[in-house]
């Protein structure tokens, strides 16, 4: 994976207008390395997806997805292969409509579109200035079932914690990840049970299904979460589901229609 560094004129850059969006693609799998702006920042997707990690919290972002992230906060983005990104840089001292915390957002059709022809058209000041204004009418945070989930920041397990976000089906064993990262299996067994307050296994079983909501609300199959996620039946697939997020995989695709409901913690 390319790890990509902004520099300090870049991370120093306050638009001219309150808004000024910059799309971003890239062919093959991508990281940023922590930084953060003196701007506020809308990161969101136009295709593919993205991890954004602040501190312990980690945020995955597909199509119709933004987080909303507050100027000075340090993030990381790691994103995957074949992804189109947009950057919206939200001037702090306008009068947005900013939030305080990480805020994860809706990103609607109107909204991308508005955005999409802010970033690439040539127009009057006062036109852009009314563009503009719509685009921050239009921000909405999301419901919390694509609410952030935590990782461990403990730098010895960095290479576990990218590598199970990026493929939640990775089987490796706790002693091989301690194998690979070069401790032991009980400080390993430690890291999380002070950072996530689960054991390894639990941490990964809460990923995949994180990732499994997100694969059923863009139209998955069942059947073909499960092999994506690495199950050997479906079955299993579905009672591990239903016992982690307290309804079937089914319930949760159907909430596409019928509206967002709460996860089980």
């Amino acid at each position: 994976m390319t790890i990509a560094v902004i520099s300090d004129a870049r991370s120093a850059q306050v638009p001219v207008f309150p808004l000024s969006t910059h799309m971003f693609d890239a062919a093959n799998a991508i990281g940023w390395a922590p930084h953060a702006h003196v701007s506020h920042e809308l990161l969101w997707v136009e295709q593919g997806s993205v991890h954004v990690r602040i501190d312990a919290q980690v945020w995955k972002l597909s199509l119709g997805l933004a987080l909303w992230i507050p100027a000075g906060a340090v993030h990381r983005v790691t994103a995957d292969a074949a992804v189109s990104l947009g950057a919206t840089h939200i001037d702090a001292h306008s009068s947005a409509r900013p939030w305080a915390a990480p805020t994860l957002m809706t990103v609607t059709p109107a909204l991308r579109e508005m955005l999409l022809h802010d970033a690439r058209n040539e127009m009057p000041d006062e036109h852009r200035a009314r563009v503009q204004q719509v685009c921050i009418d239009l921000l909405a945070p999301a419901s919390d079932r694509n609410s952030a989930f935590t990782a461990p920041t403990d730098l010895r397990v960095a290479l576990l914690v990218d590598e199970i976000l990026a493929r939640p089906s990775d089987s490796r064993s706790l002693e091989d990840w301690a194998a690979i990262l070069n401790i032991s299996a009980r400080t390993l067994t430690r890291i999380f049970a002070a950072e996530v307050q689960m054991s390894f296994v639990q941490w990964r079983i809460a990923v995949r299904m994180r990732e499994a909501v997100t694969l059923l609300m863009s139209g998955w199959g069942v059947k073909q979460v499960s092999r994506h996620l690495g199950y050997a039946s479906a079955s299993t697939f579905v009672a591990t589901f239903r016992r982690i997020v307290g309804m079937t995989p089914g319930a949760v695709a159907a909430t596409e229609k019928t509206g967002p409901r709460r996860l089980a913690r």
